[in-house]
């Protein structure tokens, strides 16, 4: 119901019926044995199109929704960018709204563990104009994330209030048909931050943003890792790994590629906090640095250890000799 209460949002916002979302999955298949116990990030996006004909009856069209959700799961794991690429639209941005229903499994009784969290924060970013997130509870919680270029305040609680309705709307009239449903006063007009596309502005193609050339060797060489890994024919340093269809799989694969090629010991979670090539390059850099300095002080350092153990090597009488040899060359050289 949530799902397609948000394609029919947009269908209404836009004036269309045929749209494209963005959802988000958690990239573990049930068919796969031990993914529910395996730790890591295994999440995605993925592009999700939904037809929203008028004279279908709402339960029917939610039960299409729903298969279509299903059938979708055995495709979890196909990076974002291969989906663009096998879409030919590789110059135009499959979807510019981002759908996530939270629905994070909490086990019976972890409450009594003996363990507490206190202090959590977590600070979540898109690079989507608009995500919508609803969590499932005693209720549906929503929240919106949007960018203030592109909708005001206003627009965005707007958005949510129909949401919300529609929501209500959705379940309570199951036979009544598209069509018949409210039209919640979200007609696309004139200026619309999300525009309806018609025929004669079909064929125009906005030139995307050109990537950002690697600036550095280091740059150029993570850089040409990406695109090993991630399958891409550009990368931009500042893309974001994720977003370019990377995932905790293939972030270990990245994070294992730069060790092995710079000899420096990267942690996972640089990944995660500077997810681009410019921030890994600025940590590998960072690493290098350190690893010349600690060469820079080795040869001294092993040295001054070989003259300690030479010297405990000797008797007191050789030292002692030792020593006075020195003082007798000292002292020739002063005279």
């Amino acid at each position: 119901v949530v799902q397609g209460a948000w394609a029919l949002l947009l269908a209404r916002w836009t004036g269309r019926d045929d749209v494209v979302h963005g959802t988000v999955v958690s990239g573990r298949p049930p068919a796969l044995a031990g993914v529910e116990e395996t730790v890591g990030l295994f999440v995605n996006t993925l592009p999700v199109r939904v037809a929203v004909p008028a004279d279908v009856p709402v339960g029917a069209w939610l039960q299409a929704v729903q298969d279509r959700h299903l059938a979708l799961r055995q495709h979890e794991h196909a990076p974002l960018p291969s989906v663009q690429a096998w879409s030919g639209a590789k110059d135009r941005t499959l979807f510019e709204t981002l759908f996530a229903f939270e629905n994070y499994p909490v086990q019976p009784g972890a409450e009594g563990v003996g363990v507490e969290l206190a202090g959590l924060r977590a600070v979540e970013q898109t690079n989507y104009p608009l995500t919508v997130a609803a969590r499932a509870g005693e209720g549906v919680r929503l929240k919106a994330m949007y960018d203030r270029a592109r909708l005001s305040d206003a627009e965005a609680a707007r958005v949510l209030d129909a949401f919300r309705t529609l929501l209500e709307t959705l379940a309570a009239a199951p036979d009544a048909t598209l069509a018949e449903l409210p039209r919640l006063g979200i007609e696309p007009a004139a200026g619309s931050a999300f525009p309806v596309e018609t025929a004669s502005t079909a064929e125009e193609t906005l030139a995307a943003p050109a990537p950002v050339a690697p600036r550095t060797p280091t740059e150029a060489r993570i850089a040409g890792m990406w695109r090993e890994v991630l399958r891409v024919e550009e990368v931009g340093v500042e893309d974001n790994f994720f977003d370019a269809g990377g995932d905790s799989l293939l972030g270990m694969r990245m994070i294992s590629r730069i060790r092995s090629g710079f000899g420096v010991d990267l942690q996972m979670r640089v990944l995660a906090d500077a997810p681009t090539v410019a921030g890994m390059a600025a940590h590998v850099d960072a690493l290098l640095s350190t690893e010349a300095a600690k060469a820079a002080a080795a040869p001294e350092d092993a040295g001054l250890d070989d003259l300690l153990d030479q010297l405990g090597m000797l008797s007191e009488e050789e030292l002692e000799r030792m020593l006075l040899d020195s003082a007798h060359e000292e002292a020739g050289a002063d005279d």
